[in-house]
């Protein structure tokens, strides 16, 4: 089953988020950001640079980008009573005696528009890394009516809100609503953008798309691991990604970009499943290998994964990884390519991709 779940930000949230903005420009914690770029996956260059800030930017700095408690007084100066009623009350926020952290979320700079995600490697509130970087470059100045399918806490769907005539940001995870509304408070988009949640699978949609975005959570599992669905792409992790891409209604000319994490060799990748999807919708799409990943069982990759999503014991790590190696050896996989799929509908079908010559970072290219 799906659901449509609207949300209806009050005067309150509005106003406070409007004060937020005004307070974050004053403080130079917004010019900060921006100066940083990228500011998601910055944190230790904001921790390095901390030390020469004025007070006040510092403690704007150490609460809202770094998880640091500050007294309670001085949070609700930098966030609003409101906002921070809103933090707590999701469990984003937490209470200590006289002072407050945002222990599970972030304010980030995201091309022009301020975020709030998860914390570093924190998927409970809100994944932002990388990838969330690689295809926002790519959906800057999106036209037209827009769709955003994964959107987590909308920081894809209020980056295209900024120029496009709407925008529909399909999420399944329906705890992360009160991020999202705040978000969608902050930067002013509630009139340009639907939120929807529900499981983009299932979901009917009510015309075709200009522009499309598409970062949902995947991982192969080689055969091997047992994920759940929302980490799961499959043997060679297409199959959730795969599932989206053939239902989504992209219009005639339309662009779609979508994220992936595509298994291979030093020849090449093994995307013969988009070469295939190319033929069935008459696409034109290039695969853009960002970075890659080596796989063996020493896979620092690999291990991390399993350790910080928790999916195998820490005592069956070893044996996991065995069963890996056996798997990747007989599939002749020794890495793994992170890689943005450009996607272009009208032209015929045509499927390419780019040089694996790679001097990109991840999906930032």
């Amino acid at each position: 089953m799906s659901s449509v779940h609207s949300i209806t930000t009050d005067s309150v949230l509005n106003a406070a988020a409007g004060e937020f903005t005004a307070r974050v420009e004053e403080t130079g914690l917004a010019a900060l950001l921006r100066a940083y770029r990228t500011s998601g996956t910055r944190k230790s260059a904001l921790v390095r640079d901390r030390s020469s800030l004025t007070p006040y930017l510092r403690d704007a700095v150490d609460f809202l980008c770094l998880s640091q408690a500050v007294p309670r007084g001085e949070a609700v100066r930098l966030l609003t009573e409101p906002l921070l009623d809103q933090f707590v009350g999701m469990g984003a926020a937490s209470e200590s005696g006289e002072t407050v952290a945002l222990s599970q979320v972030r304010l980030i700079e995201h091309f022009g528009r301020l975020v709030f995600v998860g914390t570093a490697n924190n998927t409970g509130y809100g994944w932002y890394g990388r990838d969330s970087i690689g295809i926002g470059q790519q959906l800057a100045g999106a036209r037209g009516r827009c769709l955003d399918i994964g959107s987590s806490t909308g920081c894809q769907a209020v980056l295209m809100a900024a120029t496009a005539t709407s925008v529909q940001a399909v999420e399944i995870d329906e705890k992360l609503a009160p991020l999202f509304e705040v978000n969608l408070a902050v930067n002013q988009c509630g009139t340009t953008l639907q939120p929807r949640w529900g499981d983009a699978r299932e979901l009917t949609f009510d015309g075709d798309f200009d522009t499309i975005g598409v970062n949902v959570p995947m991982m192969p599992t080689f055969g091997v691991l047992d994920l759940p669905w929302t980490g799961d792409g499959g043997s060679d992790g297409s199959r959730l990604l795969e599932s989206v891409l053939r239902r989504v209604p992209l219009a005639s000319s339309g662009r779609l970009v979508a994220n992936s994490m595509i298994p291979g060799n030093a020849s090449g990748l093994d995307a013969e499943w988009l070469r295939k999807l190319s033929v069935d919708r008459e696409w034109s799409i290039t695969v853009i290998p960002c970075d890659y990943e080596p796989l063996s069982a020493d896979s620092a990759f690999v291990r991390s994964t399993l350790g910080n999503r928790a999916i195998v014991a820490e005592e069956a790590v070893d044996t996991v990884m065995a069963e890996l190696s056996a798997s990747w050896a007989a599939s002749r996989t020794d890495r793994m390519y992170f890689s943005t799929i450009s996607v272009t509908a009208g032209g015929g079908p045509s499927f390419r991709v780019a040089s694996t010559s790679l001097g990109g970072e991840r999906w930032s290219l």
